[in-house]
């Protein structure tokens, strides 16, 4: 390992800790994003992390968030490729961006080259506790992924999604709220 990516791993573990040690208050959330922004991520206004989460840096990826964001505590950004995650956007505890996978090698090491795509989260998506999702995989606009659900294609605009792996639930529409909550 040369020195530079030995250095690169270094920062971003002290980085993770550093935004990791901080409570869970208004001042310190505004402190995480500015730390999470020294390791390069671009968050949008009124994006928060609760906290200890881990962002794993890649040699080129990004992890690029917009506006008016929630990312609850515990979540894994794994930044092979890019990550995009579009306004409004919410995120339950222990979720995990994958964006890496491998090919399967010889015997000797089924582990072989490694293969990353990016994932993309549409504007509006919820994406429940627990979920996984895999590289390449796009959630589409306010779409809903249930919580434990491990996410390997892509989900269209407005539908529920839900199982290992994911599948179709149901279509959602603009009205959905008003009918769950009364």
């Amino acid at each position: 390992m040369s020195f530079n990516t030995f250095r690169r791993k270094l920062g971003c573990q002290l980085a993770n800790l550093a935004a990791n040690l901080l409570p869970a208050d208004s001042a310190s959330k505004r402190l995480r994003n500015g730390i999470y922004r020294l390791m390069g991520v671009r968050i949008g206004a009124g994006t928060a992390f609760a906290g200890d989460s881990y962002i794993n840096l890649g040699p080129v990826a990004k992890l690029t968030v917009g506006k008016d964001c929630f990312f609850n505590r515990q979540c894994y950004f794994d930044l092979s490729a890019d990550i995009l995650v579009e306004d409004g956007v919410y995120v339950g505890t222990h979720c995990a961006f994958v964006t890496a996978d491998h090919e399967i090698g010889p015997s000797s090491r089924r582990a072989g080259k490694v293969l990353a795509s990016p994932i993309r989260i549409g504007a509006g998506a919820w994406i429940g506790t627990r979920v996984t999702l895999l590289p390449g995989v796009v959630i589409g606009r306010g779409a809903v992924v249930a919580s434990g659900a491990l996410v390997r294609g892509s989900v269209p605009d407005n539908v529920l999604v839900a199982g290992v792996p994911a599948v179709l639930k149901r279509r959602l529409d603009d009205g959905e709220a008003e009918r769950t909550s009364s």
